[in-house]
């Protein structure tokens, strides 16, 4: 209020702030300030306290916001009163400023969720046409192809079967890209279904369709897993493309062993996928769970480039984690946590 302690020490309030005073003899009737705070009332509670938050005058004018309180020390003729007036007119510019930024975000949130939705509706039907789109060719490449092999059996060069074989691998590779396309576009917005998961029995049905029991150059060694809590079919789909991934990264001639084990780094619980294969250099530890990107060590036709991109994608949504360790002609080590 403009005073320092030496100058109202000992003065009767009516002559500092006569306000004040009056609001401290009738709150209810007061009308010395301008106007109460919008929004504030003058509060009483059963103990002799009463408060209120009063405002001068327009605050670009000079006017000033005060908060004001009462307190009833004891009877008396006349009674004791402590009065507590504080200037509390920054805090409330700075919350009314705080109020309109949040009212200011939440029209932006507004406007960029219908932004994002309408983006997700289009990516959608983008989607399904280039999906309805590239199949429809596809399938007349292979039909012609086949068609073709039929007609000419018997009279076609062993060079010329040979390249029609490739034409139907690769509509055939074709294919299944446009699945994993699909696939990892759907991935982020299928609502996760948790739930608790055998991961040694889902581990165990993966190589059981997965791994030939004949094939003497790939060997696989499970260890028991703790269980997990996520969606199992997108676990499956992580457990699987790790798998596919370790199998592929065989070197001729070698045997490949497949290790899937548990990982405890004492705050989570995590799992391994590793092989014996042909590894890379850890440059690329980053750009393997990019779509498309493929290893040069990585023999032609194997892949779609999109597996990995894909088991990134769900470990990301379940909140978990996901790296690699590898080094060229050694093997390499997928780990990963869930939650």
């Amino acid at each position: 209020l403009a005073w320092k302690s030496e100058q109202i020490g000992g003065r009767p309030l009516s002559s500092v702030c006569l306000p004040a005073y009056e609001f401290m003899i009738n709150p209810f009737a007061f009308t010395g300030f301008t106007s109460l705070l919008p929004g504030s009332s003058i509060r009483q509670s059963e103990s002799p306290v009463r408060e209120a938050e009063i405002q001068t005058g327009p605050i670009s004018e000079g006017g000033r916001i005060f908060n004001i309180r009462t307190v009833l020390l004891g009877p008396g003729n006349p009674p004791q009163i402590q009065m507590q007036i504080r200037d509390i007119t920054s805090w409330v510019e700075m919350n009314r400023a705080l109020q309109d930024m949040t009212k200011s975000l939440e029209i932006q949130v507004k406007e960029r969720t219908a932004s994002l939705e309408a983006t997700v509706s289009d990516l959608d039907a983008f989607t399904y046409t280039v999906s309805h789109d590239l199949r429809s060719p596809l399938r007349a490449i292979d039909g012609n192809a086949h068609l073709l092999a039929e007609k000419s059996a018997g009279t076609l060069s062993d060079a010329m079967n040979h390249h029609l074989g490739r034409i139907r691998e690769n509509v055939l590779r074709m294919d299944h890209l446009i699945d994993d396309l699909l696939n990892f576009s759907r991935m982020s917005r299928k609502p996760l279904e948790t739930g608790m998961i055998d991961m040694t029995q889902m581990v165990r049905e993966i190589l059981e369709n997965l791994v030939p029991d004949s094939d003497p150059l790939l060997q696989t060694v499970v260890e028991n897993l703790p269980q997990a809590r996520g969606d199992p079919a997108l676990v499956r789909q992580v457990l699987q493309n790790l798998i596919v991934n370790a199998v592929e990264s065989g070197r001729p001639g070698v045997v490949n062993t497949i290790h899937i084990s548990a990982l405890d780094d004492g705050t989570r619980v995590g799992y391994e996928v590793g092989d014996t294969g042909r590894g890379f250099d850890m440059k690329f530890s980053e750009k393997i769970f990019e779509v498309f990107f493929h290893l040069d060590s990585r023999p032609a036709g194997h892949g779609t480039g999109v597996g990995l991109a894909i088991v990134k994608r769900i470990i990301t949504r379940h909140g978990g984690m996901i790296r690699v360790s590898s080094s060229e002609g050694v093997g390499s080590v997928f780990s990963f946590t869930l939650e």
